[in-house]
């Protein structure tokens, strides 16, 4: 691969992630990021006794030579399509992960949990905009309702001795209902970010401090490049296998789970 085809898939993996709705990334801008590249030797991350795994997520993609050769003759950009949708993945699946939506929650004989499936996490019921699976108005609810369920959720919070400043993280289907996430933002809840991965009627509000919840950096997204042979010739390779992967995952205290989770369903 040429320094400009590198670039092209680079930059391609950059503008996914910048532009998808990133949690990790507001946990960081909110001094909740911690990067340790030492630490992912070991698979292992230990605070104050509790250790965490240390799980890479990744996927593949490949572009075979044919394709390669045809771009460089016609002095045409390489389809960078692909690597789109692939960086796509990795991210949803470290978004899945902070929000306790992964679908295995045990590497060995450790557990990694999200917000929605901590152990510690406080739960309780919230009135949905929708009924049955969003097919139908839920004709009790309001968006002034709504306030006042989300004011409820914000003092047990405080109740519970977390102070915050909070980030909300709300299901796709308030806002369709006409809930402005930037309404929802207030001297307490200083960001609100809509999530389609969760479950519809989710709302999900975190404290923002480190000694509640880090969002771990082992490895950022990035791209890296082997030949994969055909058959057993190992002289005449006819693609090009790449893997984006990441070590991008969050830290929740389990002595402090500033985490509160209302659902229509629990």
């Amino acid at each position: 691969m040429t320094s400009k085809e590198w670039h092209e898939i680079d930059t391609a993996v950059r503008i996914v992630k910048k532009s998808t709705c990133s949690i990790f990334d507001t946990l960081v801008e909110a001094g909740c990021g911690i990067t340790d590249t030492d630490s992912i030797k070991d698979a292992v991350y230990t605070i104050d006794g509790e250790v965490y795994p240390l799980p890479y997520i990744h996927r593949d993609f490949s572009i075979d030579f044919p394709t390669l050769k045809k771009s460089r003759e016609d002095k045409q950009n390489i389809d960078t399509t692909t690597v789109q949708t692939i960086a796509f993945m990795v991210i949803q699946a470290v978004e899945k992960l902070f929000l306790g939506l992964w679908e295995v929650s045990d590497f060995g004989d450790m557990s990694l949990y999200g917000m929605c499936n901590h152990p510690n996490r406080i739960t309780c019921p919230i009135a949905p905009p929708y009924l049955e699976g969003g097919s139908k108005l839920n004709l009790t609810w309001s968006i002034s309702h709504f306030e006042k369920e989300l004011k409820a959720c914000v003092a047990r919070l405080l109740e519970a001795g977390f102070t915050g400043p909070f980030l909300c993280i709300l299901s796709e289907d308030w806002k369709r209902a006409g809930v402005n996430p930037q309404q929802v933002t207030s001297s307490l809840v200083k960001k609100t970010l809509i999530s389609e991965l969760l479950p519809e009627g989710t709302v999900v509000l975190v404290e923002m401090r480190p000694e509640t919840i880090l969002a771990f950096c082992g490895l950022d997204l990035t791209t890296i490049q082997w030949s994969s042979q055909a058959g057993h010739d190992v002289e005449s390779p006819r693609e090009i296998v790449f893997k984006v992967l990441a070590c991008m995952l969050p830290l929740i205290r389990a002595d402090h789970c500033g985490i509160l989770h209302a659902s229509a369903v629990l």
